[in-house]
């Protein structure tokens, strides 16, 4: 089997932002870090350096209705940044509608404490595996 560039998963928030990313074969996702946002830019660049990742996923944060929300307008700002200095990487969004509910039953399903499933943090990365997961079935790599 070969080697693929890895892909790394954002679950972009406001005040903090769940990351996850695959194997180099792209099929185990691993829950990685819970950063604050004012953070975020400094951890992909450090991770880009130290993994090759091919691709970033961005969960895509506009309401069900579809229309933008205030997260909306920071994540493109953001996207737009990013683009400029990680200009080898693709970036991509995802749908990431009812993720942190599906990461929840995850963390259930996967005998995680109760007190722990409280953990915000541990939500936010739980999610960021949710949309690397739903990208992964979109594209069948």
């Amino acid at each position: 089997m070969s080697m693929h560039k890895r892909i790394l998963a954002v679950d972009f928030g406001l005040k903090r932002t769940g990351l996850a990313m695959s194997g180099p074969l792209l099929i185990a996702i691993n829950p990685l870090d819970t950063v604050p946002t004012a953070e975020l830019m400094e951890a992909i660049l450090r991770l880009a350096e130290q993994y090759e990742i091919g691709t970033i996923v961005f969960g895509d944060t506009k309401k069900i209705d579809g229309t933008p929300n205030k997260q909306t307008s920071e994540l493109v700002g953001f996207l737009r940044k990013l683009k400029t200095k990680l200009t080898e990487v693709k970036i991509e969004l995802e749908d990431e509608a009812f993720t942190s509910i599906e990461a929840k039953q995850l963390m259930i399903d996967s005998g995680v404490k109760k007190k722990k499933r409280r953990t915000k943090a541990l939500v936010d990365q739980m999610s960021a595996v949710i949309i690397l997961k739903r990208y992964l079935e979109s594209t069948q790599i």
